[in-house]
């Protein structure tokens, strides 16, 4: 009975020893456990935000590098551009005025030139003709005295000539009348002188 008791005793005593030993093992395997899965965890959590932590910055940092570049590479690529549009605009621009200054310079030349030519052939063309009509105008002159004098010539010589034989006609119709008249007076004083020397025979 006393060693039933003991073993009884025993046996409880087990028990707790066994039920403490497991409380406290499962304490120290929970603490150890927690510790290393803690450790684990923190592991693959400093693994995990570090990557993500990584992967965010990376992504920032393209990002805000892209900004950057874009922005230096706009900056640059306009400033080029307005470099090379401006001389290429000034270089339009050079050659449209020069275009239309030569343009209108040789409208100007010409017109002036025309101008210039026409007064300058006008004044040749005035003179010559002048010139050559004051010439001709003395030729006609000379001409119209000399078709005057050859006028007067031939005019004098046929007046005279009809005058000549007017007056020929006229003083042989005078001369012939007169001889006439005289015939007939000398004929009738010779026929009344015969007559009356017939009648004084008989």
């Amino acid at each position: 009975m006393c060693f039933d008791l003991i073993i009884a005793h025993a046996f409880s005593l087990a028990k707790a020893l066994a039920k403490a030993l497991a409380k406290a093992l499962a304490k120290a395997l929970a603490k150890a456990l927690a510790k290393a899965l803690a450790k684990a965890l923190a592991k693959a959590l400093a693994k995990a935000l570090a990557k993500a932590l990584a992967k965010a910055l990376a992504k920032a940092l393209a990002k805000a590098l892209a900004k950057a570049l874009a922005k230096a590479l706009a900056k640059a690529l306009a400033k080029a551009l307005a470099k090379a549009l401006a001389k290429a605009l000034a270089k339009a621009l050079a050659k449209a005025l020069a275009k239309a200054l030569a343009k209108a310079l040789a409208k100007a030349l010409a017109k002036a030139l025309a101008k210039a030519l026409a007064k300058a052939l006008a004044k040749a063309l005035a003179k010559a003709l002048a010139k050559a009509l004051a010439k001709a105008l003395a030729k006609a002159k000379a001409l119209a005295k000399a078709l005057a004098k050859a006028l007067a010539k031939a005019l004098a010589k046929a007046l005279a000539k009809a005058l000549a034989k007017a007056l020929a006609k006229a003083l042989a119709k005078a001369l012939a009348k007169a001889l006439a008249k005289a015939l007939a007076k000398a004929l009738a004083k010779a026929l009344a002188k015969a007559l009356a020397k017939a009648q004084q025979r008989t």
